[in-house]
C-alpha cells in the first residue's frame, strides 16, 4: 500500500514546482482565496501528473499480481470470475 508513496510525493512536489507562480499572484489580484487557488488552479494543473502516477500503479498491481499467483498458487472463488 505505502510502495509508491514517496515517489508520489516526488512527481506531486515536481509537478508543483512545474505551476507558474504568475498563475497565483494574478488569481491572488483578481481576489482568490486559498481555497479557490487550491481547486481552481493547483488541482487542475496537477491533473497530468495524477493520471501519470495512476497508470503507473495500475501496471504495478498487474506486475505483482503474477507473485501474488505464485504463493498461493490459486485464485480466491470471488475473484475467479474477475479474471475469466
Amino acid at each position: 500500500m505505502w510502495v509508491g508513496t514517496p515517489f508520489a510525493t516526488i512527481i506531486y512536489l515536481g509537478g508543483m514546482k512545474s505551476i507558474p507562480v504568475g498563475v497565483y499572484e494574478s488569481a491572488r489580484i483578481e481576489g482568490a482565496n486559498v481555497r479557490q487557488l487550491v481547486r481552481f488552479i493547483t488541482i487542475p494543473l496537477l491533473k497530468p501528473f495524477t493520471h501519470l502516477l495512476i497508470v503507473m500503479k495500475m501496471i504495478y498491481t498487474f506486475k505483482i499480481f503474477r507473485f501474488i499467483y505464485a504463493i498461493t498458487g490459486e485464485i480466491r472463488q470471488d475473484l475467479q470470475m474477475l479474471f475469466l
